[in-house]
């Protein structure tokens, strides 16, 4: 027995709406704005977390921006910072790659002038002794 025709287009709707609630509650927390915006996020988000930990709930200007603690430690930090890392040497070695390659090559015509001279020298060493 196959479902009804509308039980599909309920389901399409159904995730529909989970996607569009996603897309603006991410928007309205500022994930997707300007750079004041997403830090202002991972503030908020920040003492979100550290509320649960310490069991005291954030606080909060007038304007709903986050008054940072003294605590210089963020939850994130260490993440952020693997993630930099990670980054920065992945991009390195796409930067470096070209000068890699182009030095391989160098090496690799060097060599084969090398081997030339080498095999020239060999055949005048025969000739001589031939």
């Amino acid at each position: 027995m196959s479902t009804p025709y509308a039980h599909g287009k309920l389901m399409y709707a159904v995730k529909a709406g989970i996607l569009v609630g996603t897309a603006y509650f991410t928007y309205a927390q500022g994930v997707w704005g300007d750079q004041n915006d997403v830090t202002e996020c991972i503030r908020r988000w920040q003492e979100y977390i550290r509320s649960i930990n310490t069991r005291k709930p954030p606080i909060f200007d007038q304007c709903g921006n986050v008054i940072k603690k003294e605590n210089n430690e963020s939850l994130l930090a260490p993440v952020y910072s693997i993630y930099k890392s990670c980054v920065t040497t992945c991009f390195s070695g796409v930067a470096k790659m070209p000068l890699v390659i182009k030095c391989a090559y160098i090496d690799y015509l060097k060599a084969l002038e090398r081997k030339r001279a080498e095999e020239e020298k060999e055949r005048k060493l025969k000739k001589e002794r031939g």
